[in-house]
């Protein structure tokens, strides 16, 4: 059980950092399969992110956030689950 949930935060915070990357790389680019997917997994997280103040200047922190959330959110799951396991 903590395998697969530990697997779950991985594929998620890859999925962070992989619209992060896209977001550099090709900011502008619309219309891919792959980025259809990348948005639809990532957006309801980033969208929690972004309640909490996350800009300094034009740098969006949001992903960052995100990201320390799930490791945290993490963390207390498996802290959660161990006394069953």
């Amino acid at each position: 059980m903590i395998v697969f949930i530990n697997q779950i935060f991985t594929i998620l915070e890859f999925a962070i950092i992989a619209r992060i990357l896209i977001s550099w790389v090709a900011p502008h680019v619309r219309g891919s399969r792959l980025i259809e997917i990348l948005e639809f997994v990532t957006e309801p997280i980033l969208r929690i992110a972004r309640m909490i103040p996350h800009q300094i200047g034009m740098l969006d922190l949001s992903p960052l956030i995100a990201l320390f959330g799930l490791n945290f959110l993490q963390i207390i799951i498996r802290h959660l689950l161990s006394p069953f396991l």
